[in-house]
């Protein structure tokens, strides 16, 4: 196995005599170790660049009968990217062209070999093709971006869509649970109601996706989440790779988070471990709870006493050395052999991050052959949620007001309409924002309020919301919308809507949201929102 530290370099030359010069000189290199692989010809330095994670190759010009520089047209033609240095005892400009047009780093006359010119050489090759590899890997994630882009396209369109028809089933769910509460078909429709609010949890990772939704924060169950992770990884890891749970049963394992972005630190942090065992091995992931009386210095940081759940991911792997572990988390810094097929440099910076966000810790024990362990330290806190079984609508805040309701989708217009009816208003509708126009300019004196929608054919929301307060600036505009980016919703907000409420919405938010925008712009003409018996 190569050592942490080691470059290992090939040297290929047929002449044993050379070879000895070669080794004393890098030998005689300061600060820099060097294990060399010796061989004499093409086919033995093929099964060694085959076995060995072979760093860089000193090439003789002449091997045997055949020329150096024909072996290096056939690396670079299989598509060998290494940092390839020619060496040669007849050197001139014309030959020096010659290595470097077959694709060599550089070039180097055996009579001007010294420790001086080695190490300039191997250092300026091996600084060029690590700025290589990071320009193709950035080439490599603007690509990846481009297509990510495409199917975030494509995630919002397909959520928006879903998030419409969900809106529908939700709104009409609730308006049976608010005829048949406490019956024999509550528990039914309660378990129904239930199941489209997980739907809704899938399209929602849909649209944090496509960035059409920032990122979503709420009570998370860790051990649920580990459960989930330990089914993926079950398909993931590589064959050889041992993988092992384990939870506190005792522990409730719940705090406020995003579970997308912990998903992926713990998905990130497997992985990690994983590659750090190309024989095999085994990988631990434990939750448990703990609570630092006092702050912990580490070689990341400090981790402040307090509650926290710890999330530890354990490999038996080769470990990494104490004075790589403060650039483990740095954008493209990997530890992994630099054979270029293995290792961005991305996984744990994203990680990173994702626990910055939950304003958490990380700690990493490690060392070379006794494998690594890293804890992740997430704030134990929670926020309270109100939960509620059944509907009761007379319980809910109602109105006698007039509303214009606007939407392009048959089902969400009426169902809408369905629920603001049960709730005592009267209702205008309207199938695009050039209806909605026409009906306001008809019926202004009368309308207070209207429920917009933002993406709808002939006129959008956003500019039917401009008309319609260009005309009266005091009109009260809740705006419905199952897509929706952060700077939109500013502009909205901007623009003069009262409120925003996301599809697929429940009846109570509904109401709610819509009582309290009506609420806050009262005028002298206001109309008592007095509760109205069913």
């Amino acid at each position: 196995m190569k050592e942490p530290n080691k470059l290992q370099i090939l040297a290929i030359d047929n002449v044993a005599g050379d070879i000895d010069v070669l080794k004393a000189n890098l030998g005689r290199i300061p600060n820099h170790e060097f294990e060399i692989i010796q061989v004499p010809c093409e086919e033995t330095a093929l099964a060694e660049i085959e076995k060995r994670p072979i760093d860089l190759i000193l090439l003789d010009y002449w091997i045997g009968p055949e020329s150096g520089i024909q072996f290096l047209s056939e690396l670079r033609a299989s598509g060998d990217e290494r940092p390839i240095i020619v060496v040669t005892g007849n050197g001139d400009e014309r030959i020096a062209a010659e290595c470097l047009r077959a694709g060599a780093d550089d070039y180097l006359s055996k009579s001007d070999l010294n420790p001086d010119n080695l190490r300039r050489a191997i250092e300026g090759a091996v600084q060029r093709h690590r700025l290589k590899k990071e320009k193709a890997l950035l080439a490599e994630e603007l690509r990846q971006a481009q297509k990510m882009e495409a199917i975030g396209t494509l995630a919002g369109g397909l959520a928006h869509d879903f998030n419409n028809m969900l809106t529908s089933m939700v709104g009409f769910l609730d308006l049976a649970m608010a005829k048949t509460h406490a019956t024999e078909a509550e528990p039914e429709l309660t378990q129904v109601r239930s199941t489209c609010r997980d739907m809704a949890k899938v399209i929602e990772k849909l649209l944090a996706f496509s960035h059409c939704r920032p990122s979503v924060r709420r009570i998370l169950n860790l051990r649920e989440i580990v459960s989930e992770m330990e089914v993926i990884l079950a398909h993931t890891l590589p064959q050889g790779v041992r993988l092992e749970t384990r939870v506190d049963p005792e522990e409730e394992c719940r705090l406020f988070g995003n579970a997308n972005q912990i998903q992926q630190v713990v998905l990130n942090l497997a992985m990690n471990g994983a590659e750090a065992m190309p024989k095999g091995g085994d990988l631990f992931i434990a939750i448990d709870r703990v609570r630092p009386e006092k702050d912990e210095a580490h070689s990341l940081g400090v981790i402040p006493s307090g509650d926290y759940y710890r999330i530890q991911v354990k490999d038996t792997g080769v470990g990494i050395r104490p004075d790589k572990i403060s650039r483990l988390f740095d954008l493209f810094y990997t530890t992994k052999p630099m054979d270029f097929n293995k290792g961005t440099g991305l996984g744990l910076a994203v990680a990173w991050q994702h626990i910055q966000d939950h304003r958490g810790h990380v700690k990493v024990e490690s060392g070379p052959a006794t494998g690594t362990t890293f804890s992740v330290y997430l704030p134990a806190e929670l926020k309270t949620v109100a939960t509620t079984s059944g509907i009761q609508s007379s319980s809910f805040p109602k109105g006698r007001e007039t509303l214009l309701v606007v939407d392009d989708e048959d089902v969400v217009l009426d169902v809408t309409c369905e629920m603001l009816k049960k709730l005592g208003y009267d209702i205008l509708k309207a199938q695009d924002g050039v209806e909605a126009i026409d009906l306001f300019m008809s019926n202004q004196d009368e309308i207070d309020a209207v429920v917009l929608d933002l993406n709808m054919p002939n006129m959008d929301g956003e500019e039917c919301m401009k008309r319609l307060l260009s005309i009266n600036p005091n009109l009260v505009i809740l705006v419905a919308t199952a897509r929706l980016v952060t700077s939109s919703k500013r502009q909205c907000l901007r623009q003069g809507a009262k409120d925003i409420i996301q599809k697929p919405f429940l009846f109570q938010d509904l109401a709610t949201r819509l009582r309290m925008a009506l609420d806050s712009s009262r005028t002298e003409k206001e109309i008592p929102s007095t509760p109205i018996s069913n």
